[in-house]
């Protein structure tokens, strides 16, 4: 979920409006859905992202110059108010997750945090986040781009709502040049009501967490593959090899397990135990070559221009002629020219 072009063209100022703004809605919001919370409510708000790949959605989508930076524009927004926060998670496409798995984790069983504001509705990744709490009183949703299919599923359990003057409603889309961006993720927390309404005593509402005292024995990660080059078309899509699989009826008993793609594809999976996917023993390789097509039909919320090599997901809808109205996969990832030119 990304910031309108006004605000990220607007530097120092525009940040700082961002951030105004966006704790503005938080309180309406709140307003709405819970009419006991006081009125002297404090607001914690924390951007996670990979601030570099950010930068150049923003360039390739035509936004910002080729030359210009986020840096002003986040200053502005980290000064709006002492609990602004804007972080850059660093590289990699689960550094941003996993801050914002730990934080969610942190502030969904402190008894001072009155509400979660969770914006990241276009990454079906947030499911396995979401659906131990589902049905929680205590959990907004913000949609920017469509929900992803399974946080769509989710949703009606949860209120929701939009701030279509701060977010943009779509992904960004690149007009320029191949992007190696992956998109923002937003969480905005709401503490309850504070002894006085000034920033020291805010600060004073976050508890140092407790170190684990789990003795739950953790899972040893399963043996980590070997990433195979990217291929990209003549426009600089990516092309996924096409996926194998041994037959409908054993794709069919795999999917009704529900394993954990990342787990046993990948060799690790940042849920951990609490995942909603299975984990455990290796799978054979048959089962292998089965998950990974399962999981190839699942897109990839960066479209066709992701650059992660360790990315499973798909990155064109895997129909030929698909004629579904409501494909998962976006309009840009379909009809797809597979010629592949190049391998990065």
């Amino acid at each position: 979920m990304n910031f309108r072009e006004q605000y990220v063209q607007g530097g120092q100022t525009g940040g700082h409006e961002a951030a105004r703004r966006l704790i503005q809605a938080v309180e309406a919001h709140l307003q709405d859905v819970d009419a006991e919370a006081p009125s002297n409510i404090r607001y914690r708000v924390y951007v996670y992202a990979n601030m570099e790949g950010l930068t150049n959605a923003y360039r390739d989508a035509g936004i910002i110059p080729a030359n210009d930076s986020l840096t002003p524009f986040i200053h502005g927004f980290n000064k709006a108010d002492e609990l602004c926060n804007f972080v850059d998670a660093g590289n990699g496409k689960e550094c941003s997750d996993v801050k914002l798995r730990a934080h969610f984790e942190q502030n969904i069983i402190d008894v001072h945090c009155r509400r979660i504001v969770f914006c990241a509705s276009a990454d079906n990744g947030y499911a396995r986040i979401l659906g131990p709490h589902r049905g929680s009183k205590h959990i907004s949703l913000v949609r920017g781009p469509p929900f992803a299919h399974e946080i769509k599923d989710l949703a009606a359990d949860f209120e929701t709502t939009s701030f279509d003057e701060i977010f943009l409603s779509s992904k960004l889309k690149p007009t320029r040049r191949v992007s190696f961006g992956s998109q923002v993720q937003h969480t905005v927390i709401t503490p309850p009501q504070t002894p006085t309404p000034n920033y020291a005593s805010a600060a004073k509402l976050a508890p140092t967490p407790s170190p684990s005292t789990s003795s739950t024995k953790p899972q040893a990660p399963r043996p980590r593959r070997v990433s195979p080059p990217i291929c990209v078309n003549v426009r600089g899509h990516r092309i996924d090899r096409p996926a194998q699989y041994s037959s409908k009826a054993n794709v069919d008993s795999l999917k009704r397990k529900k394993m954990c793609n990342k787990y046993h594809l990948l060799g690790s999976c940042p849920f951990g135990d609490k995942c909603a996917h299975k984990h455990g023993p290796a799978l054979k390789a048959q089962e292998q070559t089965d998950l990974a097509y399962l999981a190839r039909l699942s897109p990839c919320y960066e479209d066709l221009y992701c650059r992660d090599v360790d990315c499973i997901s798909g990155h064109r809808c895997p129909r030929d002629l698909c004629s579904n109205p409501s494909c998962k996969f976006s309009e840009a990832m379909h009809l797809v020219d597979t010629t592949i030119v190049a391998e990065i």
